[in-house]
């Protein structure tokens, strides 16, 4: 259809763009009206936007079986990434629920998962990953651990490709450094300012192109903020001011709590108590329990009230705001900081690990061919003469370019070299591919066949050395001559001996040719 080609028409775009302007009911209808699409994919996201939208209007319940079906609906591993990122928004929904350890766990799984797959996420894959990073960095926000989502939107913001909208891994970057912010200033700690400085320069990043009114909201609130860090009411007032023109093209306010608790707090401290108080009782209708924002947003409303002479709604305010920071999720916060420290541990020994094996790997590998190396075949030398069990048949080639010095003299080494590695392309092309191929040193070259018969492995030879005969793609033509032994798999070593010494023969016989070690049949 052509809404799903057209990217600004599709029914994902339409969705998110409702969904980041406030228009829940708008997100609902159009993922009801979406509910018998064919892609998977596409419906899994649907489900996904609507379940956020739920979020927002309370029905926490029902976001929670739109996801478990979304989860069904991607169930195969083809869909890996899609399903990943629903279970992020699940970990968020449970947030949401007082669910605390049950997304913490997700996250972390998210984490390990990622890490894993690092190396091997295809180009087309990168905006999964980027958004499943932001996701799970807002998480962690949510969990009270702003130095682990830094991270995560720092690689977030490298991967998304250039062209592709960044505002929200930028705006949570924004909200972590606050954070970082906030929690510097009241420890004392000189270098608050640094990360109220890096929180600014997120959110002018955010917004430089930013259309969406939410966006332009939340960034004001962020850049609010940091003015009422460095204690200066008047700008941060300014900004939110200038930011209520704005408010006005969101269908839901109360979707706003940061920004309309902070014209609270601005509004208190400039005495204006009654508007203050009417911004703070707008925050609250919207602000969970799970959020550090919670709470003070209810101590500030108490305020105002004892200072407009409400003491009974002050006293409720209060005991709201008691009842908060009890069921708040920073009990759990040296939890959260243990398991992410264990997590770092697991993922960068996984890294290591891997760096290990990528370096094993180059070790064994011939640089100039791309094909194993005289270590290589040590290794597998040593491997063999420890075999005491399921000892087979197996035959060595071992190949010799003729004349190859001659082709260095005549042309240089640079021809020499194409020479080598069009070697190495033909003959693995005529192996099988269980075969072994690998760079003896210099112009020589060993072949191992397992499980082969003498007859076999003549053939085999025949055709390497026609293959390379025939070849016409390299600029100076070339032949081989080939020696062939057979043996058992643990006498290796003796049987590559009987190669080299049948290769020479085929050397004083004329060259071009392969030379067999004993008869042309099976031990």
């Amino acid at each position: 259809m052509s809404d799903d080609r057209d990217e600004t028409e599709s029914p994902i775009h339409r969705g998110r763009h409702a969904l980041n302007s406030g228009d829940n009911e708008l997100v609902l209808a159009i993922v009801a009206d979406r509910a018998n699409e064919d892609n998977v994919e596409i419906r899994g996201e649907m489900r996904r936007l609507a379940a956020m939208a739920m979020v927002r209007i309370g029905m926490l319940l029902e976001a929670r079986s739109e996801l478990e079906q979304a989860e069904l609906d991607l169930a195969k591993p083809e869909h890996h990434w899609a399903a990943l990122s629903v279970r992020v928004t699940t970990a968020t929904v449970n947030l949401h629920r007082g669910l605390a350890h049950d997304a913490l766990t997700t996250a972390i799984d998210a984490i390990v998962q990622l890490a894993e797959a690092e190396d091997s996420v295809f180009i087309d894959e990168v905006v999964h990953v980027a958004t499943i990073r932001t996701n799970v960095a807002l998480l962690f926000l949510n969990l009270g651990v702003p130095e682990i989502a830094v991270g995560l939107l720092d690689q977030a913001l490298l991967d998304v490709p250039v062209g592709m909208p960044m505002s929200a891994p930028r705006l949570n970057l924004a909200n972590a450094h606050l954070m970082i912010a906030r929690r510097r200033r009241a420890d004392r700690d000189p270098d608050w300012n640094l990360s109220a400085s890096r929180c600014l320069a997120a959110v002018v990043s955010m917004t430089e192109d930013e259309r969406l009114p939410r966006r332009l909201i939340e960034g004001a609130t962020l850049t609010a903020a940091v003015h009422l860090l460095f204690r200066d009411v008047d700008a941060a007032g300014r900004v939110l001011v200038a930011s209520l023109e704005h408010c006005r093209q969101v269908l839901d306010p109360t979707a706003l709590p940061q920004h309309n608790s902070l014209l609270a707090v601005v509004l208190g401290r400039s005495g204006q108590l009654d508007d203050s108080y009417a911004w703070a009782a707008l925050a609250t209708s919207y602000a969970d329990s799970i959020f550090d924002r919670a709470a003070p947003i209810y101590r500030g409303m108490a305020k105002a009230a004892n200072a407009l002479g409400h003491h009974e709604q002050a006293a409720e305010n209060y005991a709201a705001a008691d009842e908060v920071a009890k069921s708040n999720i920073r009990h759990v916060h040296a939890l959260v900081v243990q398991l992410v420290a264990q997590t770092q541990l697991s993922i960068e020994h996984r890294r290591l690990l891997r760096a290990q094996h990528r370096l094993a790997d180059q070790v064994r590998v011939d640089p100039l061919t791309g094909v194993q190396n005289r270590y290589a075949l040590d290794l597998m030398l040593a491997k063999s003469g420890a075999q005491t069990d399921d000892i087979s048949t197996v035959a060595v080639l071992f190949l010799d370019i003729d004349q190859f010095k001659l082709v260095n003299d005549s042309n240089d080494h640079a021809t020499g070299d194409e020479v080598l590695r069009r070697l190495a392309v033909l003959v693995p092309n005529t192996l099988r591919a269980d075969d072994h191929f690998y760079r003896y040193g210099g112009d020589e070259f060993v072949a191992i066949l397992p499980s082969i018969t003498g007859q076999a492995a003549h053939v085999t030879a025949e055709r390497i050395r026609a293959s390379i005969e025939s070849d016409r793609s390299a600029t100076t033509q070339i032949t081989v001559s080939i020696g062939c032994s057979i043996g058992r798999s643990n006498d290796l070593s003796m049987i590559l001996a009987g190669a080299d010494e049948a290769m020479y023969v085929a050397k004083r016989s004329g060259r071009n040719r392969v030379a067999f070690a004993g008869p042309k049949s099976s031990p």
